[in-house]
Formats: C-alpha cells, sequence, structure tokens
C-alpha cells in the first residue's frame, strides 16, 4: 500500500476495502495532488471522475476532471454507480449529497464531510438523515486528522448490500484505517 495524500487515510482506506482497481466520483477533488482523496487511486488504475469549480490543472491526472460547479455537474451523472465516493464542497455538501441521492448515483463506500467543527450538529444531523433514508450505513463517524483532534469534519459510509456495519465513532483516520485493513483482509 502506497502513503497516503488524503488528510485522514481516505484513499487508503478505498485501496483496503477494494482489493482491485475500481471506480470513483470526486466531489470537491480541489488540489489535483495535495490532501487529494483520489490521486493515489489513479496512479493504480482506478477509473475516476472529479468535480470541482476552481481553477486547476489536472492534466497530471488519468481522471476525468469536470471545472464546473457539483450542482450543475452532478445533474449530468444521473445513473451513475461508483465504487467510491468522495465528497466535500464545504457549506454546499448537503446540496450536493440531495443532488447524489435523489439523481441515483450511486456508491458502495463514501467520505463525506459535515465540518461538524464549523457548522454544528444541524447540518451533520440533516447529512446523515439523509444517507440513512436511503439506506446507507454510517461505519465511521465523526473522524478527524489524527494531528487535530477538535477538527471532527467527517463520516464514512456504506451501502447495505457492501458492507452493513458500525465500525467506530469519534476515531482518528489512523485508527480507521487499521480497522478497515482489519475487516476487509
Amino acid at each position: 500500500m502506497n502513503s497516503s495524500y488524503s488528510q485522514c487515510c481516505q484513499d487508503l482506506a478505498a485501496q483496503s476495502i477494494f482489493k482491485n482497481p475500481s471506480s470513483y466520483l470526486d466531489v470537491g477533488s480541489g488540489d489535483p495532488i495535495d490532501c487529494s482523496n483520489t490521486f493515489a487511486l489513479d496512479n493504480l488504475g482506478w477509473d475516476g471522475i472529479c468535480i470541482d469549480k476552481g481553477k486547476h490543472d489536472y492534466s497530471i491526472r488519468k481522471c476525468q476532471f469536470i471545472n464546473e460547479d457539483a450542482m450543475i455537474a452532478l445533474k449530468g451523472l444521473t445513473g451513475t454507480k461508483v465504487d467510491y465516493l468522495s465528497l466535500d464542497i464545504d457549506d454546499a455538501t448537503n446540496d450536493a449529497l440531495k443532488i447524489i441521492l435523489e439523481s441515483d448515483i450511486k456508491f458502495k463506500f463514501a467520505t463525506v464531510e459535515h465540518d461538524l467543527y464549523r457548522l454544528g450538529e444541524d447540518y451533520q444531523s440533516q447529512q446523515r438523515k439523509m444517507l440513512q433514508s436511503y439506506g446507507y450505513n454510517m461505519i465511521f463517524g465523526n473522524l478527524f486528522p489524527s494531528w487535530c483532534v477538535d477538527a471532527i469534519y467527517e463520516d464514512w459510509w456504506t451501502h447495505p448490500d457492501f458492507f452493513p456495519k458500525t465500525l467506530g465513532i469519534n476515531i482518528d483516520g489512523d485508527s480507521a484505517l487499521k480497522l478497515i485493513k482489519d475487516t476487509f483482509t
């Protein structure tokens, strides 16, 4: 397994869950390399779509890069099925999540930011209710980087047909990765 480019080992978690190259959708992908949840996956042969409205040069990446607002881009992906979803567009994450769910964009594993540390419990609660209403299960809740325990910012989800159990709450990314490796090996 390679080193992580992600803030909380999201890329390593996806690699551990899906042994063979798979597919991903990275919404709010940001910089093509720095803090990327999917750059390492490209290098392992995954097929992916990155969406970001920022002015980034994705020529180094193998993914399809859609350089527009996620709310517009997602509507063009109705019915898409991916193994891994990375969702992080700050204050608009819940709006994008609603479009994803209503547009029948399916995923087996997702890392979804709620930024509890700055947006509060109501935002997080709305997000969790949306995902649960579509049958998704939270396998890790309230993740934070090991270097900043006050920055609780993300939950990890799976589709119940793929993996139906919760593994941990209030956990740092390194510990979550260890549990995923133990569970999926």
